[in-house]
């Protein structure tokens, strides 16, 4: 299921890929203040343990842990504040509903309409397990992607990034870990 925020006029193909998705999706808006999600779907909820109505309308660093996720969130503001960067990955910690820490693999996608970003789509990956979940899952984002191409591909949007450009994700995974 796709939950929009109800002032916000989602498209129903989004809905759909949305609705269709097995990865958690997000999709926050750059015209409105603070950036906040306006479209959030079912597994997205299952992550984090919130209800649809809990998420929508406020900025996602709410899953971020007291104190913040400290030195990535300057990362991720860069990445908002570069029109040329069309997308990126950032481990981000972050804690469910009921307080339970995870690491956050984070995908994030400008998308344009004519030429400016108006909305970020976000997916998200907990980092509980290893090897083959996270293959799933960039097996799953890589479907996602190329089916919301498609359908921005029929209109004046478009999804910023390319399939080349989506980092390993176990690649990026082992980077982190060997940081820590």
């Amino acid at each position: 299921m796709g939950y929009c925020l109800p002032d916000e006029d989602c498209p129903q193909p989004l809905l759909d890929v949305f609705a269709r998705s097995k990865t958690a999706l997000t999709l926050a808006s750059t015209q409105r203040e603070d950036i906040p999600l306006v479209l959030v779907n079912e597994p997205f909820c299952n992550l984090s343990g919130y209800e649809p109505d809990e998420v929508l309308g406020r900025n996602c660093r709410f899953l971020q842990p007291e104190g913040g996720a400290g030195p990535v969130r300057e990362r991720i503001r860069d990445f908002l504040a570069d029109d040329a960067r069309e997308d990126g990955r950032f481990v981000i910690p972050n804690q469910t509903r009921t307080g339970e820490a995870f690491l956050n693999v984070c995908y994030m996608a400008k998308i344009r309409h004519r030429t400016q970003a108006e909305y970020v789509l976000g997916s998200q990956f907990a980092v509980r397990t290893g090897g083959e979940r996270a293959e799933a899952y960039e097996t799953a984002l890589r479907r996602d992607l190329t089916t919301l191409s498609d359908i921005f591909s029929e209109s004046d949007w478009m999804l910023m990034g390319s399939m080349d450009a989506i980092a390993n994700t176990s690649a990026l995974l082992a980077r982190h870990s060997l940081k820590d």
